[in-house]
């Protein structure tokens, strides 16, 4: 089996993303959710666990109700605990915006 097909593939649908959604950290980067994070939100509310908490882009696509949210983070352990209806709910991954985001040290 030829990987190297795949690996162009998935070079060349990196790169229209970064073209589709504009300059921001690439897939696998590494980055903090930013302390700000209540003043930077363009688009919606965010959960008061989030602001500091780090973890790693695995997706560059728009949410739904979100369009400037464009990279899913994926949370490192422990993953923030959001509130719905009175009880803690695990939140693995969200999106953000570039914005939203610093680099992680």
């Amino acid at each position: 089996m030829d990987i190297s097909a795949g690996s162009a593939a998935v070079a060349k649908h990196r790169a229209f993303l970064d073209i589709e959604v504009g300059v921001g950290p690439a897939i696998g980067g590494r980055v903090r959710i930013r302390a700000d994070l209540g003043h930077r939100c363009p688009d919606g509310a965010h959960d008061a666990a989030e602001p500091g908490r780090m973890g790693t882009i695995v997706n560059v696509r728009r949410a739904d109700r979100a369009v400037s949210h464009t990279l899913l983070v994926l949370f490192d352990d422990p993953q923030p605990v959001m509130r719905v209806a009175d009880r803690g709910v695990p939140l693995p991954a969200r999106h953000y915006a570039v914005v939203e985001l610093e680099p992680a040290d």
